[in-house]
């Protein structure tokens, strides 16, 4: 299925009429090869077709519908940058102009490339998921680049493929993911069974608002205004009430306040 199709006459040095589109693949989703078909007819200045002789063509994708501005991607691959197929924009795509041509054997005029595939550069993963607007840049045998620039287009279908990216209408980023935080916006949230809420994050592994609350994992130890409690229950940051589970002894470096109530104890003496 074509993915993108473009027809185009150039009149500036070489002209030709342009497809571009994705190989056709039998494969599962995730092993989607990272590779676009190009294909061109060439002629002349005079329309007539080019002879059957390799030739030399650069090939770039850019951002911009014109003007050396944009490039984030070049076919060909410069040997500055180690010649490892990686897409630099500062060897491959100097001042936003391809630096090295690929070897492109024409066929009764008609060129097929494959972009992506080594010795090129690949097609960076992100290519067409940050960039909404692409362009594709085409000079051939040293002459200047053709104009307009060929922009790069989704096919009917391939709109609905847009929608991989998302869960129900919903972007990855409305999900909780590990080592992410979980925002609050206002709206309810509700456990429908009773769960065990397992933390591995340790010494405050689980906190509200930095210091308001705070849970210990480690020590089973809670928090309140301290991130750091000594005891099962520690109020106040530097501990300054404390309840121990396992004896049940209260500390307090402040007073108690008894406004009406009693104070009572089983124990046969009762020390202040």
């Amino acid at each position: 299925m074509a993915i993108f199709g473009f027809f185009l006459a150039i009149m500036v040095g070489f002209g030709g009429w342009f497809f571009v589109r994705q190989l056709p693949i039998g494969v599962a989703a995730l092993d989607v090869p990272q590779i676009i078909t190009f294909q061109a007819k060439l002629t002349d200045e005079n329309r007539i077709t080019i002879p059957d002789t390799a030739i030399n063509v650069k090939f770039a994708i850019y951002t911009s519908a014109s003007g050396a501005s944009g490039c984030v991607w070049a076919a060909g691959d410069d040997s500055g940058d180690g010649a490892d197929t990686t897409f630099s924009q500062a060897s491959d795509c100097p001042s936003d102009v391809p630096s090295t041509a690929i070897s492109v054997q024409p066929s009764g005029g008609v060129i097929s490339v494959l972009f992506g595939i080594s010795p090129q550069n690949a097609l960076p993963d992100a290519l067409f998921d940050n960039n909404a607007t692409l362009f594709l840049g085409v000079s051939v045998d040293g002459d200047a680049e053709m104009t307009p620039r060929i922009r790069i287009t989704s096919s009917g279908y391939a709109l609905q493929a847009g929608n991989a990216d998302l869960l129900d209408g919903l972007d990855s980023t409305a999900f909780l993911t590990a080592g992410s935080v979980w925002t609050l916006d206002g709206t309810s949230q509700t456990v429908t069974a009773d769960k065990d809420m397992t933390l591995s994050g340790g010494v405050n592994g689980l906190s509200f608002d930095g210091t308001t609350f705070s849970v210990d994992a480690t020590n089973d130890r809670i928090g309140i205004g301290d991130t750091t409690p000594v005891a099962t229950l520690t109020v106040g940051s530097g501990d300054l009430f404390q309840v121990a589970g396992a004896s049940g002894d209260v500390t307090t470096a402040g007073d108690i306040a008894l406004n009406g109530g009693d104070l009572t104890t089983s124990q046969t003496t009762f020390n202040l």
